[in-house]
């Protein structure tokens, strides 16, 4: 069951706090790795991503620890209002005490996808997604990439997708099935129409049960760069995470 291998133990609740998953124990932490995200941009300030160097705009970074590439496709350098890439990218990769990630040894390469003329809302490049999107993913080193957007419907979308796959076949796009649920919410949302992505769905979405009882993912959330402790001086987000509601 997806619940053991994430949270570490049979029948726990998709709620309950993680401190050590299954898939941490097994050795799978994501060392070595960077792994893709195209969002609202990334709090690069939070203690669950900053480090002894400033991170490098536009161009693939070797050294930051946490950090492997930020290109700003609109010219913002920050997360949007509502801390949706920051959220995500700490889901994936955080390494903060009390707020680990899925990976949390792994590196993270940033597409800010946020427009610049609506904050908090996506300015997609869908006419050339390889071009403009994938590539700059793949050329900091990233295989798997996480794009927690979709449309309704798009059909040449999907089919440039399947293109892009086809001639990159060691890389994974990964998208949602969608973040609307009723009746009529029957079909996963385009691009998870496209043969050669990775679809992922979700059987809840109760937001306010999901933000009442602190999980690991909803620390590292939680954790913005106001209340980080300093990382040079050895310590961490622990307390920060403990004073969580």
């Amino acid at each position: 069951h997806a619940s053991h291998l994430v949270l570490g133990r049979g029948g726990a609740s998709w709620l309950d706090d993680a401190s050590a998953p299954a898939l941490h124990a097994a050795g799978l932490s994501g060392r070595g790795q960077v792994v893709g995200l195209g969002d609202t941009g990334v709090d690069v300030r939070s203690c669950a991503f900053a480090g002894a160097t400033d991170v490098a705009f536009d161009e693939v970074s070797g050294s930051h620890r946490k950090v492997a590439a930020y290109f700003t496709l609109h010219g913002d350098h920050s997360d949007g209002p509502d801390g949706h890439g920051t959220h995500i990218a700490g889901s994936m990769v955080s390494d903060a005490t009390g707020g680990s990630g899925i990976a949390p040894n792994a590196r993270v390469a940033v597409v800010d996808l946020e427009d610049s003329r609506r904050p908090g809302f996506y300015d997609v490049p869908d006419h050339n997604i390889g071009s403009a999107y994938f590539d700059l993913l793949r050329h900091a080193g990233a295989f798997v990439a996480c794009s927690p957007w979709s449309y309704e419907r798009h059909d040449s979308l999907e089919t440039s997708i399947d293109a892009y796959v086809w001639r990159h076949r060691e890389f994974l796009p990964v998208f949602p099935s969608g973040n609307t649920f009723g009746h009529a919410e029957k079909v996963p949302h385009a691009p998870c129409g496209a043969k050669n992505v990775l679809c992922v769905g979700a059987s809840h979405n109760a937001r306010q049960a999901y933000v009442s009882k602190p999980s690991f993912v909803h620390s590292t959330m939680r954790i913005l760069h106001g209340s980080c402790a300093s990382l040079e001086t050895g310590t961490s987000c622990a307390s920060e995470v403990q004073a969580l509601p």
